[in-house]
């Protein structure tokens, strides 16, 4: 909603509704927001909005909307592809002291309170044999650490 005053005690209220377009092909994506009044087509009919948000964003070739009776669960699994359900985060304990790089990752010790964040962030594991998401880390020769 957006609104306007001219002079004090009246307001103007606009409503402005938006197309919301999210396109993938093979070599790009192209996503936003198109004003509805942007959009030359009966709403009810797919093809004729295709059709109209392709020429609006000027995409070539023309757009056009998928036949097949499985297109909407492709589409899902194509989203699926790009959410990350892991994270990966990595954590440096530092004394006081500790300036340079050799310093900081000759650590072999940390405080209490340093295991204490460690516990709220996650459990430890033992890397050796973890089947599980690794982040990169080494799983078969412990060449990056134990746990």
């Amino acid at each position: 909603m957006l609104g306007y005053s001219l002079r004090p005690g009246r307001i103007f209220i606009i409503k402005l509704i938006y197309c919301r377009i999210l396109v993938r092909a093979i070599s790009y994506t192209v996503h936003g927001l198109i004003p509805a009044s942007c959009v030359f087509a009966d709403r009810y009919n797919r093809e004729e909005v295709v059709r109209s948000l392709g020429k609006e964003v000027n995409i070539n070739p023309p757009l056009t909307l998928g036949q097949l009776p499985d297109t909407p669960e492709e589409l899902l699994k194509l989203d699926q592809v790009f959410i990350k359900s892991e994270l990966k985060v990595g954590v440096i304990y530092i004394t006081e002291g500790q300036y340079t790089e050799e310093e900081i990752l000759d650590n072999n010790d940390n405080s209490l309170l340093f295991e204490e964040f460690l516990q709220i962030m996650g459990e430890k594991v033992r890397l050796k044999g973890f089947d599980r998401y690794k982040g990169g880390l080494d799983t078969v020769h412990d060449l990056t650490g134990e746990k």
